[in-house]
């Protein structure tokens, strides 16, 4: 794109956000991807970083770390691996999203495939994050907590510090300042993880009309069907599928910042639809946290979007581009759409994009 072009879209979604504080997240979230300077967050975080020297965290912790999982098999992984072995602990293995590294070993412990591990051999290790940058870190933390890994099994190190992530879970995608539910409500909930952003849509709307879930990540079906069936509203349909442009099974591999970049044949294969080949109801409220799928989910919902005219809340923190391509997408169905950002952690993710009526 031009430089001149995309200053004047960047300039048109500044001035279509609602709000100051919409304008000080956008202003935030496009200095860090400008230049990598994640400080800029510190304006907007929810919560506040703790931080330890990592090695007296580990020293403390060595009992902890009997038997410990390294994710990250780099240079960092091998540092992590050296102290705590010198120091009495033990490490089961490493593991690594790249697929060049499995098979190999570094202190006669082997380095094996994520999904391998998980689908096979995962016992309550405990896994200590040995990447970075940060980005890296938490995405992976990200994906475990998509595994159902528990925060107390995560250690997650910052460099020489550890960190605790944060996340206003309660209230993201669903501000009271700018979120309205009435009276039968249907709800499209994309990339429902475990069902938990169902149970607290719930909780600010205890009688909608209807859920619709979906999750194209098979290790996270059975805790979705878990929770449906424990849930005490009984009108959820559950599509064990991801959502995208159209219905097809596309392939790909995670990238930056956890993303699922799609191409012919890497190293994942995902069964996709869209909303508007799905979904028949009058829909009045979507979320989306996907992967960096969004675009292509909203571009399978336009029908949708343009007749029904549902309020909107998309995760805008997987791609750089999404934050000028997703509001002028939206914009593009619906002029009258207003906008808002909002931002529910103490790190880089989880910024939330609004459009209401």
């Amino acid at each position: 794109m031009d430089i001149e072009i995309y200053y004047s879209e960047l300039r048109n979604v500044y001035n279509s956000l609602q709000d100051e504080k919409s304008k000080e997240v956008f202003v935030v979230r496009h200095m860090f991807y400008s230049t990598g300077n994640r400080s800029y967050f510190d304006r907007i975080q929810v919560g506040q970083r703790k931080k330890y020297d990592y090695k007296e965290i580990m020293l403390q912790d060595l009992p902890q770390l009997q038997n410990c999982v390294l994710f990250g098999m780099g240079q960092l992984g091998k540092q992590y691996c050296d102290y705590i072995l010198m120091n009495g602990g033990d490490v089961f293995c490493f593991l690594d999203n790249n697929s060049d590294l499995w098979g190999e070993s570094y202190a006669n412990r082997s380095c094996v495939s994520p999904d391998k591990f998980f689908n096979e051999v995962h016992c309550n290790h405990p896994i200590v994050i040995s990447v970075f940058p940060l980005f890296f870190k938490m995405q992976i933390y990200k994906d475990l907590r998509r595994r159902s890994i528990t925060p107390c099994d995560i250690y997650c190190l910052d460099d020489n510090i550890v960190f605790e992530p944060s996340c206003d879970a309660k209230n993201q995608y669903f501000d009271k300042d700018i979120i309205h539910f009435g009276e039968d409500e249907v709800y499209i909930n994309g990339g429902c993880f475990n069902f938990g952003t169902c149970i607290e849509f719930l909780k600010h709307c205890p009688n909608p009309k209807k859920i619709y879930a979906f999750e194209c990540s098979e290790v996270q079906f059975e805790a979705c069907e878990n929770a449906i069936n424990n849930c005490s509203f009984k009108n959820v349909e559950f599509f064990k599928k991801g959502l995208y442009d159209s219905t097809k099974t596309i392939y790909g591999s995670v990238g930056w910042n956890n993303q699922f970049v799609a191409k012919k044949s890497m190293d994942y294969k995902v069964e996709v639809t869209s909303i508007d080949e799905t979904v028949d109801d009058k829909v009045t409220f979507i979320t989306m946290d996907i992967e960096g799928s969004e675009l292509a989910a909203l571009r399978g919902a336009e029908n949708t979007i343009k007749r029904d005219r549902p309020k909107l809340a998309i995760s805008v923190y997987h791609k750089p581009d999404d934050l000028i391509e997703i509001p002028r997408y939206i914009l593009s169905l619906v002029p009258e759409y207003r906008l808002y950002l909002r931002h529910y952690s103490n790190l880089h993710t989880e910024t939330v994009l609004y459009a209401v009526i």
